[in-house]
């Protein structure tokens, strides 16, 4: 093995990732699926829409769908070494899934965590049977949930939200009027300041435009709610699209492929469509 590598475990419903250097690709700030990161050697900070820090080794970030984040190498990019595993709602874990990742947090893993995630990348490296290595994946995200159920109370005292900054009075507006008429225009007019100043002051802060913010969550929403059955057209209204065709563009930009073909598993194609 290299400097840098990447090894996946590639299920319908989950995926597993032991890689170092960077990611594949950039700009899934949002994703429609849940996330366990563990952080293991490199120079890198997170933000979301509430929490700024720099990782520590063994930090582990559990990222629920739909929650806006991003990870910045700040050293040598070869370093950023990381475990990752990626997943759908699963029915049988939807109880503790749902306690997991109701909200955005990062935990020291323990000496348990630890142990299940070297599991993973023991296995990640074996050469036993696809079939196998799927079930054994599987059974090990099912432990790493529940030890991370267990222990959230582990939660880093020195793990604030940030200062309220302009931003995040800003995402505070976009998220109370995500599905309405919403413009630029509108934000800044309710938080009393220009629309330059709130388009460079956010962008620097989130990493992100105001726009592409509003746009990449109500896609990814809009995302879910198709994989669940509902229909396109009636979705792209409530999600706060003017017009169809303006939607379909988007979301087949965004995502590769037409809302028709919208679904809630993974595929072999996502080894290369995941960042972290």
């Amino acid at each position: 093995m290299g400097n840098s590598f990447s090894k996946y475990i590639v299920d319908e419903r989950i995926l597993f990732k032991h890689a170092k250097g960077t990611g594949a690709i950039t700009g899934r700030e949002f994703h429609e699926y849940n996330e366990l990161v563990l952080f293991l050697d490199g120079e890198l900070e997170f933000f979301s829409d509430e929490i700024r820090m720099t990782m520590e080794k063994r930090q582990l970030v559990i990222i629920p769908k739909q929650q806006y984040h991003q990870f910045v190498i700040k050293g040598n990019e070869d370093n950023y070494h990381r475990c990752v595993f990626d997943f759908y709602d699963l029915p049988e874990l939807s109880s503790i899934i749902e306690n997991c990742t109701s909200s955005l947090r990062i935990i020291d893993a323990t000496d348990d965590i630890m142990f299940l995630f070297e599991k993973a990348i023991a296995i990640s490296e074996s050469d036993i049977d696809e079939k196998e290595q799927k079930a054994l994946i599987g059974a090990l995200l099912s432990l790493v949930i529940n030890e991370c159920a267990k222990n959230l109370h582990t939660e880093k005292k020195k793990i604030k939200k940030a200062e309220k900054t302009l931003s995040m009075k800003c995402i505070e507006y976009i998220n109370a009027h995500l599905y309405e008429s919403l413009s630029i225009t509108d934000i800044a007019q309710k938080l009393l300041i220009s629309e330059s100043l709130l388009s460079h002051v956010f962008k620097k802060e989130m990493g992100i435009s105001p726009y592409r913010y509003i746009l990449k969550k109500r896609l990814v929403s809009a995302q879910e709610r198709i994989a669940n059955g509902e229909s396109a057209t009636t979705v792209a209204i409530e999600c706060g699209f003017s017009d169809y065709s303006g939607f379909y563009k988007q979301y087949k930009k965004t995502f590769g492929s037409p809302p028709s073909k919208s679904s809630r598993y993974f595929s072999q194609s996502q080894n290369n469509n995941t960042e972290d």
